[in-house]
């Protein structure tokens, strides 16, 4: 679609399909006809005939007309049409046409296009406090797309989870084309500076095109989209981490809870300063009251952590210690002693319907780059509590942490055996893979370890006849090493592989306990990863 006002009619859709209402999908398609009706209504001149309709078309109609109620207000599309269009009511009528064009082009049809948009533009809203950012910063913000931006790099942003090496590299050329032809276009130097793999290359990005946001020109034009705004902070978080300038962090990253982000990326900031080991003053932690509650909660120093626990035992230093408790404490990061008690039952597949269907799957690690990946074949009744174990075992986790499944709609499901995390989310307790598909459409994310954030992308590649020749489940592809936990996310992985490069690098004694000297990035042994999986079998 080439027409910018698309993802605003798109993200207003996932509103209302995601917002818990009664809002169909049959339901969304009718009410996107209808709004584009009265625009065709008005171009004609023909009198708009009131009907009724349902409360939920109701509701997405109204909502539709606050959005463009706003865009009028702010003389958006006044300004962008140019001579492109006789009048705006054209532009309007030509962008919904688009999307039912595409909800119609669609390979799995209507139903399948709108589980698509929940699944694409859902991680891109937030409820923020642009009141709160335009009094106190003097950023204006809004939902709405502001300007013309680069179809290509929008394209490429949305398909950012599951592109290979080749597209990964294309992404990346295309960043720098747009960066040198509009320096001053937000997202796109955020972006470049994001995408970076670490080391000098993050560094020289930011200095040569990472600008405040105050930098932007004002006027007509002078807003930010909520992207744009958020971005940028997290690619100043993510540049100023990269040199250990971690106060430096504080303010941007103040802004980002301030704001109301609470993304992924938020998370790889946090425990990257919580890791850090550091004391901040006073004076710090009275200005940045959000971010230094959030590093306190993952600091190595909370009242849950091995070393907050080992203080506890030696208490006073007046009694010995209890050497069993601190074997316990120390023994699974030490890799001696019990390991560690995984919370995942696995089921005897022996024992399962012997009509349920083969489902094959593809698990990538969100952010990886190149991407890394695993391909499994397994039964489509298995128990996302087995499921967790799979992922534990052919990603080679060590199944220490919590971990969640959420669905299209960012409801999230944890472990019956979480005793903490079931006071937020719902148990998976009895739930499947198939389960997890018919809420969701094609793709389901797993969440292992809240704080480094390890995302999967869960996708259904194909529905296979059950094979009485192959014991399943099975491990049939995949590329690459995957990180080791703990190693602060997919940023403290790509720092370690960087440093690993260059024996002279800061980090490289780091690098080689954490991964070894002969660690090989794009070493993947199919015979050794599906062999891990006969204890399913």
């Amino acid at each position: 679609m080439t027409n910018s006002l698309t993802s605003v009619i798109m993200r207003t859709l996932y509103q209302q399909l995601a917002g818990g209402g009664a809002l169909s999908y049959a339901d969304a398609y009718k009410g996107l006809e209808v709004y584009r009706g009265y625009f065709q209504d008005q171009i004609a001149g023909k009198e708009t005939i009131a009907l009724a309709y349902s409360e939920a078309i109701n509701q997405l109609i109204e909502a539709l007309e606050n959005c463009f109620d706003d865009r009028e207000e702010l003389e958006l599309d006044a300004v962008v049409i140019g001579d492109s269009y006789p009048t705006l009511n054209h532009y309007y009528e030509d962008a919904f046409s688009q999307v039912i064009a595409s909800a119609n082009q669609f390979p799995t049809g209507v139903e399948g296009f709108f589980t698509e948009v929940v699944m694409t533009i859902g991680a891109d809203i937030g409820k923020y406090d642009r009141k709160w950012l335009r009094e106190e910063l003097g950023i204006r913000s809004t939902p709405n797309d502001v300007r013309p931006e680069d179809e290509a790099l929008i394209e490429m942003l949305g398909a950012r989870e599951t592109v290979g090496p080749q597209e990964d590299e294309a992404y990346d050329r295309l960043l720098l084309q747009t960066v040198k032809k509009n320096p001053d276009s937000p997202l796109a130097t955020a972006q470049y500076v994001l995408a970076a793999e670490g080391g000098r290359d993050v560094a020289e990005r930011a200095k040569k095109y990472l600008r405040p946001l105050k930098d932007y020109p004002a006027g007509k034009l002078g807003f930010y989209t909520d992207r744009e705004v958020t971005d940028n902070w997290l690619a100043h978080c993510r540049a100023l981490l990269d040199v250990e300038r971690d106060a430096e962090v504080l303010p941007y990253a103040e802004n980002l809870l301030r704001l109301g982000y609470d993304g992924p990326l938020m998370n790889t900031v946090i425990i990257a300063l919580a890791t850090g080991m550091h004391t901040f003053s006073k004076k710090q932690r009275a200005a940045f009251p959000l971010t230094i509650q959030r590093i306190d909660e993952n600091s190595l120093l909370n009242a849950n952590s091995p070393l907050s626990q080992m203080l506890e035992l030696f208490g006073d230093g007046s009694q010995e210690p209890d050497m069993n408790k601190l074997l316990d404490i120390l023994g699974p990061a030490m890799g001696v002693g019990p390991k560690p008690k995984g919370g995942a039952t696995i089921r005897t597949l022996a024992s399962a319907s012997s009509s349920a269907p083969i489902f094959r799957i593809k698990i990538t690690l969100k952010g990886s780059k190149p991407p890394i990946w695993r391909r499994l074949e397994l039964r489509a009744d298995t128990p996302l509590e087995e499921l967790h174990a799979l992922i534990q075992t052919v990603f080679e986790w060590s199944n220490s942490h919590l971990h969640s499944f959420e669905n299209s709609r960012r409801d999230s499901f944890v472990s019956p055996h979480d005793p903490y995390s079931n006071e937020w989310s719902d148990s998976y307790e009895g739930m499947t893979v198939a389960d997890m598909f018919r809420m969701s459409g094609k793709t389901f994310t797993y969440h292992y370890d809240f704080g480094d954030s390890w995302y999967h992308s869960v996708a259904l590649e194909k529905e296979l006849p059950i094979d009485k020749k192959v014991t399943y489940p099975r491990c049939t592809a995949g590329r690459c090493s995957a990180p080791v936990d703990d190693m602060g996310g997919m940023w403290g992985f790509y720092d370690f592989v960087e440093a690993l490069k260059d024996p002279k690098h800061e980090m490289y004694a780091d690098a080689v306990q954490w991964l070894g000297k002969g660690f090989d990035l794009k070493a993947f042994d199919l015979k050794k990863i599906d062999g891990r999986l006969a204890q399913f079998r």
